[in-house]
């Protein structure tokens, strides 16, 4: 889940000015994430995370603190899954 997590970090940040943790989730004067995310295709490699039906990355800062961006715009358009 992790590298799908950063694929949607990148996509905001790829797209949108200042600092990824300014589009925090459930933070005061967190700014919204627009609908200018590039396509994203979700191929996930090990299961149990559902990072690729999620609608948001979790990304650990410079302290090691885990935080959460949230849109319904991070939402893959298309996941490959092997059900095998």
């Amino acid at each position: 889940g992790a590298a799908l997590d950063v694929a949607k970090a990148i996509g905001v940040m790829a797209t949108h000015d200042g600092d990824l943790f300014d589009y925090e989730d459930e933070v005061p004067g967190a700014r919204p994430i627009e609908d200018r995310i590039p396509y994203f295709v979700a191929v996930p490699t090990t299961a149990g995370t559902g990072s690729e039906v999620g609608r948001s990355a979790v990304i650990a800062d410079d302290a090691h603190i885990k935080r959460i961006v949230f849109s319904p715009h991070l939402l893959a358009k298309v996941v490959l899954a092997d059900p095998a």
